[in-house]
């Protein structure tokens, strides 16, 4: 095989290796969804039970569907601590918050308090419920 054919092989696993990860953020941080809920046209309160024993470092929330205002976010680890995440903002659907450092550095969670309100006036046609998916890392 000539020398030609090698760096034509190597820039196309590169430019495939980047098309796949770099240029997709959730996977080129390793960002791993570990719940969701779903929101609809009024205030409401959800508990997400996060399954296994993965400790994780960092979280962040994506909204999507409709917009969804957040009034509290709290983590609850496995040993009984809890984390207030200062989240408190309306999110557009399709985007996310910034990622929230976990206090005391790698900590399993064992579940997630949401309370939050979805805004009609950002329905689009034929939706009725927000999603909250929960990501960590």
């Amino acid at each position: 095989m000539g020398t030609t054919k090698i760096i034509s092989r190597t820039f196309a696993i590169a430019l495939t290796f980047f098309a796949l990860v770099i240029a997709n953020p959730l996977l080129a941080d390793d960002w791993k969804k570990i719940g969701s809920a779903r929101a609809g046209h009024k205030l409401d309160t959800d508990k997400i039970e996060i399954q296994g024993k993965t400790e994780f470092r960092e979280v962040k929330l994506r909204v999507e569907n409709i917009g969804i205002g957040f009034k509290d976010v709290k983590v609850v680890f496995d040993n009984g601590d809890e984390q207030d995440l200062p989240v408190r903002a309306f999110i557009s659907a399709g985007r996310e918050t910034r990622a929230f450092d976990l206090k005391r550095g790698p900590r399993r969670i064992s579940k997630i308090y949401l309370e939050y309100e979805s805004r009609p006036s950002t329905v689009p046609l034929g939706l009725n419920q927000g999603k909250v998916e929960v990501y960590a890392k």
